[in-house]
């Protein structure tokens, strides 16, 4: 049980915390609606809203390319988001849309890969980019919001490796497809380690 002293202290230290500018209060919103960031608290999303970089991409615009190495991820601030990728036979099939909080290519903060799809932007899009060299400073100068942020991106690929598994159990889907068809249901916690 907490003493009357900090009791008493909590709400003068809510009243000289700085204001949150109104970009990164915007920011840490849309983190907050982003099932990988659900359970942050508004302290640590806070940092993480001053760590990402935001990008604006016009209609059409290309975010990324299939098979272009992958740095980081996109949490879709405002707009539409289109992922494609290719087929064998060399057609573009579109794969899925993704509007705000959606999280992108959050695979890239763990190591080098390659983009499996091309992401364009439907519509005048602002998306939030974590990259890698960003999670490396997080973790230096912000270990217990860096570790967060890590094991969030875990257990969201581990969801999803789980998800692939049961696809598989329950019959084929070709290839390039069935990882995008993969969705994680609102039953899934991404961020049940990280309270």
């Amino acid at each position: 049980m907490p003493s009357l002293l900090d009791r008493l202290s909590r709400p003068f230290r809510a009243l000289a915390r700085r204001p949150e500018a109104p970009h990164l209060a915007a920011a840490a919103d849309v983190l907050a609606e982003c099932p990988l960031f659900a359970r942050f608290t508004r302290a640590a999303l806070r940092t993480v809203a001053e760590t990402v970089h935001a990008r604006q991409y016009a209609r059409g615009e290309t975010l990324y390319v299939e098979g272009d190495p992958a740095v980081g991820l996109y949490v879709v601030q405002d707009g539409l988001v289109r992922l494609s990728a290719e087929d064998e036979d060399g057609s573009v099939e579109e794969i899925s849309r993704h509007a705000r909080g959606s999280v992108l290519g959050e695979t890239a903060l763990l190591g080098d890969f390659r983009r499996a799809e091309t992401a364009h932007a439907v519509r005048d899009t602002v998306v939030l980019g974590l990259f890698r060299p960003d999670l490396r400073t997080l973790l230096k100068r912000e270990p217990k919001v860096g570790l967060m942020v890590t094991v969030a991106v875990a257990q969201r690929l581990a969801a999803r490796e789980e998800a692939l598994l049961q696809v598989l159990r329950e019959g084929h889907l070709p290839a390039h497809k069935l990882l995008h068809r993969l969705q994680l249901t609102e039953a899934t916690d991404p961020g049940a380690l990280v309270g």
